[in-house]
């Protein structure tokens, strides 16, 4: 998936914590957008599969989408030492060593 490969490598080591910030935060942006173009492509088949309107269809993947943008918010936080953090393909942040 998109969003862990750009968690894996974080924001490259010669930007400052802010640029690292702005990067995560775009991330995680693209992200949201990502699930909520899966809506747009499956509205019509899921609203017929399980016999919803459109708009609730919409409305629940707009929720999901939502929910897991503030997990990977709050979850995916840099120097966690959890292994799904922001740039979890480096060494661990020197602030937990």
């Amino acid at each position: 998936m998109a969003h862990d490969r750009l968690y894996h490598a974080g924001a490259p080591t010669a930007v400052d914590a802010e640029m690292s910030f702005e990067a995560r935060r775009e991330a995680d942006e693209q992200f949201r957008r990502c699930v909520i173009g899966v809506e747009e492509q499956r509205t019509e088949d899921l609203a017929a599969a399980f016999g919803l309107s459109r708009e609730r269809v919409s409305l629940l993947y707009r929720t999901i989408a939502e929910i897991m943008y503030r997990a990977v918010r709050l979850g995916g936080t840099p120097c966690t030492r959890l292994p799904w953090r922001w740039g979890f393909g480096w060494p661990q942040c020197e602030r937990t060593q």
